[in-house]
């Protein structure tokens, strides 16, 4: 497949994903003081050597400035920012937040988790050095909404080359391309220097697998590796499998470097007529029967006593049944639904209380009871 890069208008969205922050008044007069450096694709933790973070905290900057050039510049705004005494390349500053990108030099290839010392310099002075984890990657996928949550910011590929923002109004069809855009998704065989772009295909050393719609099948990447014309950011190219189905939130997911480590998950649309997308109907996997026995206390026979239960997934456990555990001769009663993740049982048995349910509808895998314990 012809490998095909993003357009600069897409990118400079990506650049405004970067940007959106919270502005808060600055005193010159007061050193800064750094809360967090995080990933700026999932604003969490760890992060990744020539990757892009977002760094939070108070009086960071004097003012708010964007970089305004292709190489990124190490000073920007009279702002400079380190990592174990390196500069590192600066794409925006604010009194509340910088994005950066880290050196590469703190890179140290065998997947071990390492310690970083980030520093923030500005006329007030230095920061006192923050800690910070870096792996040898820390794959995560820019969001539309600029979150780390929710849509992919992801392009659609058709077989003529055109492409489309990813939405549900445009969806890939099974079977087509669709390009995904990150940061710290892997290790390129030829880095650029700190701050440059890379301005020709640099794949990584280990592509990575994605995972769709929960699967425990992966998909091989047809090309994994730098993006074009900003600095620290990856980009994936990867065939939507022919029978995915289809959906409005389509959940994938990145394994990448040598240790695969998991991405957060992100969704896409998928619809075969490559319009607008539709959510499947609610399916039903049967009765499931949620029970766990639990140990309430001896009583005198024929008490009542209360249980409160916890479901993994309150969003799927809806409905309600009581009736005759055959089983233990206890008469339980319970009532749950998509509003409370809590349900009551009353079990009529001495010392011993069964906590348990019925799910009628839409009980996906891993929805469980997680924890029964007496409260009357």
């Amino acid at each position: 497949m012809l490998i095909r890069f993003a357009t600069k208008p897409f990118f400079r969205a990506v650049v405004l994903f970067l940007t959106v922050v919270l502005v808060t008044s600055a005193q010159t007069s007061v050193v800064p003081a750094i809360a967090a450096t995080v990933n700026s694709a999932a604003y969490s933790s760890p992060i990744a050597p020539g990757s892009l973070v977002s760094i939070f905290g108070s009086n960071l900057a004097s003012t708010t400035q964007s970089a305004n050039t292709t190489r990124l510049p190490t000073n920007l705004g009279g702002v400079t920012v380190t990592f174990d005494g390196v500069v590192a390349p600066l794409l925006f500053v604010s009194p509340a937040q910088i994005n950066a990108q880290v050196p590469t030099s703190i890179a140290n290839g065998t997947g071990r988790i390492v310690v970083s010392q980030v520093v923030v310099t500005t006329a007030a002075g230095s920061s006192a050095p923050a800690s910070v984890q870096v792996y040898s990657v820390a794959p995560a996928f820019f969001t539309q909404d600029g979150s780390g949550c929710g849509a992919a910011a992801a392009l659609n590929v058709t077989a003529d080359g055109g492409t489309s923002l990813n939405t549900p109004q445009h969806s890939v069809a099974p079977g087509d391309y669709i390009t995904l855009f990150g940061t710290g998704l892997g290790v390129p065989m030829a880095p650029p220097a700190d701050g440059a772009p890379a301005t020709s295909p640099d794949a990584f050393v280990e592509p990575g697998v994605l995972h769709f719609d929960w699967a425990a099948d992966s998909t091989t990447p047809s090309y994994s590796g730098l993006a074009p014309n900003l600095a620290g950011a990856s980009q994936v190219n990867i065939q939507i499998p022919a029978t995915m189905r289809e959906g409005c939130a389509v959940p994938l997911s990145m394994n990448a470097g040598a240790l695969l480590w998991a991405s957060p998950t992100v969704t896409i649309s998928v619809a075969k007529n490559r319009g607008q997308c539709s959510d499947p109907p609610v399916e039903s996997y049967g009765e499931v029967i949620l029970e766990r026995t639990i140990a309430v206390g001896t009583t005198s026979d024929g008490a009542w006593r209360n249980i409160g239960c916890e479901y993994s997934d309150r969003a799927h456990v809806e409905g309600w049944r009581s009736g005759i555990d055959r089983a233990s001769h206890a008469v339980r009663q319970l009532r749950f639904g998509p509003e409370s993740s809590q349900c009551l049982v009353r079990v009529r048995r001495q010392g011993i209380a069964v906590a348990g349910g019925h799910v009628f509808r839409h009980a996906p895998k891993g929805v469980f009871l997680r924890s029964a314990h007496a409260v009357s």
